[in-house]
């Protein structure tokens, strides 16, 4: 039942997403480079290794990772290359939105997944997603306020992680599939990571990125994960 609790929280704060965009916007250069610096950390030390690993055992993991940074990089860059200018915004809203519940429908299986290996390893996993959910909802609630004013899309955008956890509760997936799963999400989570959350220019702050890459390494040291 944990699963259940951590999606359930992920999907309480894309609902409430305005209001703790409003509450973080004081400090949402520092949220931003923690976030960043958190997710990088995760991806580098233990999402890339699991990958490996993974590769190990199956072919396809590396492979399905390079088509998840792929098609989101593709599909953005097509909706601003071959869309009318005044119908770049509105395209982009529905591609972000899609996108949007996929990855996070993704994201609850393989939280799914982790909690099941163990209560420190689902944490650990829950932690980052979190702190990046935090930094993805303020860009999200940038980009899309108009589509999540819709009440019925906001709800369903929302519920997409505790979809995710609930999905492998009424429909087996093989532990194939969801090798496949983890490399489509690591490969999106590395286009998103690196193309939209780390601050860019002089956005951002270097000491927050470090505080939060440095803090889940001491984390993941003092947990064994390491």
């Amino acid at each position: 039942m944990l699963e259940v609790l951590y999606g359930f929280l992920l999907s309480i704060f894309h609902f409430y997403n305005d209001e703790c965009t409003h509450w973080l916007h004081r400090w949402r250069e520092e949220v931003v480079s923690l976030a960043a610096g958190v997710s990088i950390a995760y991806l580098f030390l233990l999402l890339l290794p699991e990958l490996y690993e993974q590769s190990i055992l199956y072919v396809g993991p590396f492979i399905v990772a390079l088509v998840g940074f792929t098609l989101f990089h593709v599909v953005e860059k097509h909706v601003y290359q071959h869309k009318s200018k005044d119908r770049i915004l509105k395209e982009l809203k529905e591609v972000h939105s899609v996108a949007f519940f996929i990855y996070h429908l993704l994201i609850g299986v393989t939280l799914y997944f982790f909690v099941q290996q163990g209560f420190l390893i689902g944490l650990v996993f829950f932690i980052p997603i979190f702190l990046h959910s935090t930094l993805s909802n303020i860009s999200f609630s940038e980009i899309h306020h108009h589509i999540k004013g819709k009440k019925w899309i906001k709800i369903l955008l929302s519920l997409a992680p505790l979809f995710g956890v609930l999905l492998p509760r009424f429909v087996p997936i093989h532990q194939l599939a969801f090798a496949f799963i983890f490399a489509f999400v690591v490969g999106a989570l590395l286009y998103v990571v690196v193309r939209d959350s780390i601050p860019k220019g002089t956005a951002g702050h270097a000491s927050y990125f470090v505080m939060g890459a440095v803090g889940l390494t001491l984390l993941l040291l003092g947990t064994g994960q390491l």
